[in-house]
């Protein structure tokens, strides 16, 4: 029997896994605005939304990724280094940690033997997900808080759906999803010599609209990894790595004077370029993520980053970003 005066610390433990659940996803729910995480830049969040409006587009790419989720799995099973608690750890641990904070399923992360760094994703939904690190990426992010933003990012993407988004555009750009919608405009009645006319307008205007939504995508996840990883020092140094290298090539990296560049090639004739891009430019990835630390949405997400710099809204914060990502 315990002593007398014992006080029991597990009695103010509430042992209901309901109340529990029910809480965190209150937590959660917090954080989304009509179906889409509040940090999504707005453009991202625009163009998603009106996507999302055709839901058979939304249930044929749900099911393509359904089919090559599996195999994916089963090829990096033979070809790569499955991440757990029995190997490497510590970048396991990374994933846990960033699947609790966006409220994600926690992801199957894989490493691949290449040299050039890189990462990405596959997925069905928010519960069955891959994500893919190249051994050349592990090693030029041997900060932990760098590399907690690559995994963030790629965590973001899930968060968002953006793999089923993506799916949907390589449909779309597809030759045989391109003689189909030929052929539909040419049995249209009334269309007659202008018919290719027009197919070389839809074949632009899809080419663009989702060149331009895989851009504000990027910013997105940039924002997510940043939430998870809380460091926006480490979020852009890991940036700066991701484009010209590891850590030897980046000691005398400055990420201010890095992300000063996007503001000065706005003035650039070769702006047009970006429209042929489905990233935006590192200085334009670096800018825009340190527009973000300083946002009120940043700020409500880690609460302990409030002191860093001063509130600004998440609109004065999009326009700036749109006016940089194109």
């Amino acid at each position: 029997m315990p002593e007398p005066g014992f006080s029991n610390p597990t009695r103010s433990v509430s042992l209901d896994f309901r109340e529990y659940l029910r809480q965190r996803q209150s937590e959660l729910d917090r954080h989304m605005t009509g179906g889409i995480p509040d940090y999504a830049f707005s453009l991202d969040a625009s163009i998603r939304s009106k996507l999302a409006s055709v839901r058979l587009l939304r249930t044929i790419g749900q099911a393509v990724n359904a089919a090559t989720v599996p195999i994916q799995r089963q090829m990096l099973l033979m070809n790569g280094v499955a991440v757990g608690p029995q190997q490497f750890p510590q970048i396991h641990a990374l994933g846990e940690a960033c699947a609790r904070t966006l409220g994600i399923g926690i992801p199957q992360i894989f490493i691949v033997a290449e040299s050039t760094p890189n990462a990405y994703t596959y997925c069905t939904n928010d519960i069955d997900q891959i994500i893919v690190l190249t051994s050349g990426l592990v090693e030029s992010l041997k900060a932990e808080d760098e590399l907690k933003f690559v995994i963030g990012h790629e965590c973001g993407h899930i968060h968002n759906q953006h793999v089923v988004y993506n799916t949907i555009w390589e449909l779309t750009v597809n030759p045989l999803a391109h003689g189909t919608l030929q052929a539909a405009i040419k049995l249209t009645p009334g269309l007659g010599a202008i018919a290719p006319l027009l197919q070389q307008l839809t074949n632009i205007a899809l080419w663009y609209v989702f060149r331009r939504w895989h851009r504000c995508a990027e910013i997105t996840s940039d924002r997510a990894g940043l939430i998870c990883c809380g460091d926006r020092q480490a979020a852009m140094n890991a940036l700066g790595k991701l484009t010209y290298g590891g850590i030897q090539a980046l000691q005398g990296f400055n990420p201010e004077a890095y992300a000063d560049q996007a503001r000065r090639a706005e003035q650039s004739p070769l702006l047009f370029k970006a429209l042929f891009q489905d990233h935006p430019s590192g200085p334009e990835r670096v800018e825009s993520l340190r527009l973000f630390a300083e946002c009120e949405v940043f700020k409500f997400w880690r609460p302990e980053a409030q002191a860093l710099a001063p509130y600004r809204g998440k609109p004065a914060v999009d326009a700036e970003c749109e006016n940089l990502v194109r």
